[in-house]
């Protein structure tokens, strides 16, 4: 009888990305192997002082104050009455709203991704082995910085990054609020209450996978 383990980790460190952590475990017993490998990716930073667009409301015909709004803040556009202004047509980077301040270069961090893929292998006789290759077992991201955003819609196999909505998210209404079905065409989507967005991982990820193979020694 015999048992063998073994393991190896990788950590690299690229200069203008993330921390990619790569490394496998190995174990041996008579015949049978298996090997589980993991790769672990941390994420980007993310947020700019221009990522949050606002109505310039030089431009703006009416308030909610004006309207008889009674909720929220009366200050708020009527979005449907502004106009274009001299500056990026009509829109201004504005604060972020969940913090009352311009985000800096590189505030926050994006979840970091694992994914987990294994290998099985059996000497079914001195001259044939059979080994089963077993990809993408697990697909999820986790973790990154804590953010109303990231509350709402947490990382998981679904959401892997943010980024920023490119809407005018803090200083107008329709109706009674963003969210009024009353004011609004269509009911209005939750993500876009937030100046950032969740996002899928960049392509979507690859679905398991099962690979089986017979190796034959001549």
């Amino acid at each position: 009888m015999s048992r063998v383990l073994a393991g190896k980790f990788l950590n690299c460190l690229h200069r203008n990305g993330p921390y990619l952590f790569h490394g496998y475990l190995a174990f041996k017993h008579q015949r049978f192997s298996i090997s589980p490998i993991f790769s672990l990716l941390s994420g980007d930073n993310y947020g700019d002082p221009t990522d949050i667009i606002g109505y310039d409301p030089r431009t703006c015909g009416q308030n909610q104050g004006a309207a008889g709004v009674p909720d929220g803040n009366p200050g708020k556009a009527n979005f449907v009455t502004c106009g274009a202004s001299l500056v990026n047509g009509g829109l201004l980077a504005i604060p972020n709203p969940t913090t009352g301040a311009f985000d800096s270069v590189g505030q926050y961090r994006q979840p970091w991704l694992l994914n987990l893929a294994a290998q099985v292998s059996a000497e079914i006789s001195p001259t044939v082995t059979g080994r089963i290759i077993f990809a993408n077992i697990l697909n999820t991201c986790f973790g990154g910085s804590s953010t109303p955003w990231s509350k709402a819609f947490p990382p998981g196999n679904q959401t892997c990054f943010y980024s920023a909505n490119g809407l005018a998210v803090s200083n107008f209404w329709n109706g009674t609020g963003p969210n009024d079905p009353v004011g609004n065409v269509a009911p209005a989507i939750p993500q876009y209450n937030y100046p950032y967005l969740n996002q899928p991982y960049a392509g979507g990820f690859n679905p398991f996978q099962m690979t089986f193979q017979l190796q034959f020694k001549m």
